[in-house]
């Protein structure tokens, strides 16, 4: 039996695609939240938490390094969103070229959890 009449089509499943990065752990250390995401070239750690600095209170600090933590890469900013995109900036910048993330998408997974 058929659900759907003349004038309404039946529906039908839109495809979505799969995430290409995602979180796999978040916790609390005594630098600020660290989040774990797999991405397709890996795992990357992003720890965000404030600089302490007596000159600037209010400056946030982003450090991301890889799984292995071979590549590490530190950015301040005044905001977490701003501080990541200094660190995708800079990471992007390397010489000889770190171990590509999609940053776009980092980005976007620690918006979904209110991070950035």
């Amino acid at each position: 039996m058929s659900w759907h009449t003349p004038e309404t089509p039946p529906r039908t499943r839109v495809e979505v695609a799969p995430k290409t990065t995602q979180i796999i752990v978040q916790y609390r250390t005594r630098q600020g939240k660290l989040y774990e995401l797999q991405g397709a070239s890996g795992v990357l750690s992003i720890c965000i938490g404030y600089a302490g600095e007596t000159s600037n209170p209010g400056t946030v600090r982003v450090e991301a390094r890889t799984g292995t933590g071979r590549d590490t890469i530190e950015g301040r900013a005044s905001t977490p969103a701003a501080a990541l995109s200094e660190v995708a900036r800079a990471w992007r910048s390397q010489v000889p070229a770190l171990t590509p993330f999609d940053w776009e998408a980092v980005a976007r997974e620690l918006q979904s959890v209110h991070a950035v």
